[in-house]
């Protein structure tokens, strides 16, 4: 690693460090770490104090800090919770969303530079599961009524854009090919969630617990492996990284749901939580550039436009 690097590398977990610290002052109080995380990024990024550099260790790290993220958001979701009415209205209020965002994107299309319709109505029905799932656990919402259709609206937001993107906008396979891989790539996630929830061969289950705190770690680099696989998997399959990310989180939240797994996911939530997310919210701060957009009067204009 460069010194530029490894300076960039410090800054991040400087500023992973300082986020939670301030959350606790009366001045940020209301705002979630992540947020604080984003912010810092903005002041120590490139385009203003100059402390973090984009250099390729902290877009490599970004990479891996999203993936930690979607892995950990598909590993709190609980389809028994969401499954039935608010999946439904989920799905229902998602494909509406879709409906005005093509209307939206008919009208902007006389605007310069919008031309991807298709690209730009998915953006616009596109939320980021992220820590959803973690927050409202958090705060007691997860089981609620409100909490269930939060959960539901942000799982479809987040996998039926994939989707759709994998289904119109692959560059590698035409509509026929990506839905037979899709449909493919969900059968193996079904097959590996009975597998998980139902094999639990005795020997396998007292070597998994043995080595848990152990320094070997089976079981976290069991995780690791199984993770990177299901990415792998979905690029071959010309798939976004996010199906892979969440369904890996999925299946592995699935077979560790009882009470006896609670050690093994409170050291992912370290690993996650603790060291790799921070890079990706420090790094997508430290990314804005607010000044160039500032220059585009037109761009500042459809902004409230989106919004």
């Amino acid at each position: 690693m460069s010194i530029a690097g490894e300076q960039t590398a410090f800054v991040v977990l400087a500023v992973a460090l300082l986020a939670p610290l301030l959350a606790q002052t009366p001045v940020a109080a209301r705002l979630p770490v992540v947020v604080l995380e984003v912010l810092l990024g903005m002041v120590a990024g490139p385009h203003a104090l100059g402390w973090i550099e984009a250099t390729p260790f902290l877009k490599q790290m970004m990479a891996i800090g999203a993936t930690a993220v979607l892995f950990m958001a598909g590993l709190e979701v609980d389809f028994e919770l969401i499954r039935g009415r608010p999946l439904r209205l989920a799905c229902t209020w998602w494909l509406l969303a879709l409906a005005i965002a093509l209307a939206s994107v008919a009208v902007l299309h006389v605007v310069p530079d919008v031309d991807a319709p298709i690209m730009v109505a998915l953006a616009l029905v596109t939320t980021g599961l992220g820590l959803l799932p973690r927050t409202l656990r958090d705060s007691g919402k997860l089981s609620t009524v409100y909490g269930r259709m939060l959960l539901a609206a942000g799982t479809v937001g987040q996998v039926a854009p994939a989707v759709a993107v994998a289904l119109t906008l692959s560059p590698r396979y035409n509509a026929a090919h990506e839905f037979a891989f899709l449909v493919a790539f969900l059968a193996l996630v079904v097959v590996a969630v009975l597998v998980g929830v139902s094999v639990r061969p005795p020997p396998m289950v007292a070597l998994l617990t043995r080595t848990l705190h152990a320094s070997t770690q089976l079981p976290v680099r069991l995780t690791l492996v199984f993770v990177g696989s299901f990415l792998v998997l979905s690029d071959k399959l010309g798939l976004e990284g996010i199906l892979g990310a969440l369904a890996a989180g999925m299946v592995v939240g699935r077979a560790s749901r009882d009470a006896e797994a609670e050690p093994f996911r409170i050291k992912l939530d370290a690993i996650s939580f603790g060291f790799l997310t921070p890079f990706f919210f420090v790094g997508t701060g430290a990314s804005f550039d607010l000044t160039t957009m500032t220059r585009d009067l037109p761009t500042i204009l459809l902004v409230p436009t989106f919004l």
